[in-house]
């Protein structure tokens, strides 16, 4: 509404408030879509179908992948995790952490990378689909 008294002469008002309101529903779509839902138990370790051919992760790879989790520092650790794992904007990560969004999208960037490195080395041999 503060852009109210800037609006051009000629525009419509209702026009314009259809499409602020069209954009907060598709924000407020978008949102629900990125809300947790909390559960019981949390499922096993869970891959999309065809990832990987004839193998599949073991309890091995799971304490590697751990073991290259603690490797980054704690800020990197907290970015993958609420971005890639609860699956909240770098804008809401960057609240909890107490920094900005960027600050949120380089550690959660940087993270990753350095998981790749390490966590890479033990991976088994995968085999991409192209769908």
């Amino acid at each position: 509404m503060g852009a109210y008294p800037a609006l051009e002469a000629g525009i419509t008002v209702e026009a314009w408030l259809v499409t602020i309101a069209k954009r907060k529903a598709i924000d407020q779509h978008r949102m629900t879509g990125r809300t947790p839902v909390p559960v019981d138990l949390l499922p096993e370790s869970v891959l999309p179908e065809g990832v990987l051919q004839e193998q599949t992760l073991s309890e091995d790879h799971d304490g590697e992948l751990a073991a290259a989790l603690q490797l980054l520092p704690l800020r990197q650790r907290e970015a993958i995790a609420y971005h890639y794992l609860a699956g909240l904007p770098y804008r809401e990560v960057a609240e909890i952490l107490g920094n900005s969004e960027a600050a949120a999208r380089r550690s959660a960037a940087d993270g990753m990378q350095k998981l790749r490195l390490h966590y890479r080395q033990s991976l088994p041999q995968v085999v991409h689909h192209n769908v």
